[in-house]
């Protein structure tokens, strides 16, 4: 979602989406997934889970909205 709102250039919606996405994130240093995205629930990670967030995330640092 965030990746095709910046290119219909709706910035707002790409920031609401990412801040809703990084809700997910693993922020426990002692967990091994450290700084990843998981499901909690199933305690389930893929590989697309963790690499989609890094480029949406990485586009919205050139578009400028992240710093």
């Amino acid at each position: 979602m965030i990746l095709a709102a910046l290119e219909k250039k709706d910035n707002a919606f790409a920031l609401d989406v990412y801040y809703r996405m990084i809700r997910f994130q693993t922020l426990s240093p002692e967990n091994q997934y450290y700084g990843g995205y998981m499901d909690y629930y199933s305690n389930d990670t893929h590989i697309f889970d963790n690499l989609i967030p890094l480029l949406a995330e990485r586009k919205m640092y050139h578009a400028g909205l992240l710093y």
